[in-house]
């Protein structure tokens, strides 16, 4: 905390204890008997609409669970920071709402830790981005988009063609930033990467390249705080509920304002049987998939306190087939020839060929398919990469 605010609060704090002897003092009150009955009364109504707002419906808000989100285009946004509390917010106004989504955080957990992180949206993976190129000192295994007349391309070593390669678009990701999540473990992200969320469309990819998971126990303990407030919201609205059958239905029949609490309390009892069931999450994981192992092969990187265990790629140049959606997996690395030029190697099992790299600028671009749609055994390349020829 900063000076400013620790002044600030400071300050405050003394003035409430200084408020306490000061309002207690015993000296005569400026109103007469009249005034000062209204006044009293009015203190009283204020303070009971006060009471009745905060124990019904603001302790219903505080209740929900916000450290998890419903499997969907939106699970990406859970542990955000900053982010605001739109559940909370909404279920003020529509409490029905609440109970659907705790219906489905529920339906949604599962006995495999893993899959339950990545349905409640707490499970980040690796990916390349548009700065990615291969190394100088190795090679790296990526599935490409070879141009149709890549077997018939010359290779003169005086005259090598030129070549950029070109990031195709994932639509199973959204990318973020590695301080826009409380991350656990700690990690340095190699240039070239990023962190990205796998939307729920790309669950069947990522298992299909990952060892059992079942073994695997993520840490999420049942929000004791949400349920005791879930207990309190439903005791003051039994007790709400109880003085209105006494005197408020007789007056006003079912348009009692006092009925208006039974909602909010069922929808306490859901946030409490979820916060039991499904937990909280105080951090994101990473998951260790195939890019991750190669990012941690670059000299600047850091990966501690990943979960998972990919499947190995036995002899993967081997396979020079072309997938159906036009991806081939090589070998790709760079050799430099000039402080500001680089050539790219591609490497099949038929042999190597050799491109001057480039820019995109004024290349042949290639269409770009979805990581999701492509089939189990290559789904590992979280972004795949495409090369355009001059």
């Amino acid at each position: 905390m900063d000076p400013i605010r620790r002044s600030l609060a400071t300050s405050l704090l003394l003035f409430c204890f200084l408020l306490v002897p000061v309002l207690s003092a015993p000296i005569r009150s400026p109103f007469g008997p009249e005034i000062a009955f209204f006044y009293r009364t009015s203190v009283e109504c204020a303070w009971h609409l006060i009471l009745f707002y905060v124990t019904n419906f603001i302790a219903h808000t505080a209740s929900v669970p916000l450290t998890v989100e419903i499997e969907g285009p939106t699970q990406y946004r859970s542990l955000s920071r900053g982010q605001f509390p739109w559940a909370a917010l909404i279920s003020l106004f529509l409490p029905f709402r609440a109970l659907g989504r705790d219906i489905l955080l529920i339906a949604q957990t599962r006995k495999d830790s893993v899959e339950s992180a990545l349905a409640h949206g707490t499970l980040l993976v690796l990916a390349r981005n548009e700065e990615w190129k291969p190394p100088m000192d190795r090679e790296d295994q990526v599935f490409i988009k070879l141009p149709e007349h890549y077997e018939s391309l010359p290779q003169d070593s005086s005259n090598l063609p030129s070549a950029a390669l070109t990031l195709l678009k994932d639509e199973g990701y959204v990318k973020i930033k590695g301080h826009e999540r409380l991350v656990h473990g700690e990690i340095s992200i190699p240039d070239g990467y990023t962190l990205a969320a796998p939307k729920y469309i790309s669950k069947s990819t990522i298992y299909s390249t990952l060892k059992s998971t079942r073994k695997v126990y993520i840490h999420r303990p049942p929000e004791y705080l949400k349920i005791l407030v879930s207990l309190v919201q439903m005791i003051s609205a039994a007790f709400t509920l109880a003085s209105t059958l006494d005197n408020q239905r007789s007056r006003y029949g079912y348009a009692a304002y006092g009925l208006s609490v039974f909602p909010y309390a069922l929808m306490s009892l859901a946030n409490a049987i979820c916060c039991a069931v499904v937990g909280s999450y105080s951090s994101v994981h990473i998951l260790r998939t195939h890019i991750l192992q190669e990012a941690e092969q670059r000299y600047d990187a850091l990966f501690d306190g990943v979960i998972g265990r990919p499947t190995p790629d036995p002899d993967p140049i081997a396979d020079e087939s072309v997938l159906p959606d036009g991806f081939t997996r090589v070998g790709l690395s760079l050799r430099p020839v000039e402080a500001d030029q680089s050539i790219l190697v591609v490497r099949k099992a038929s042999g190597k060929k050799e491109f001057v790299l480039k820019k995109k600028e004024n290349l042949l671009t290639f269409g770009y398919v979805g990581q999701a749609s492509l089939p189990a055994r290559v789904t590992w390349s979280c972004a795949g990469v495409g090369i355009g020829l001059m």
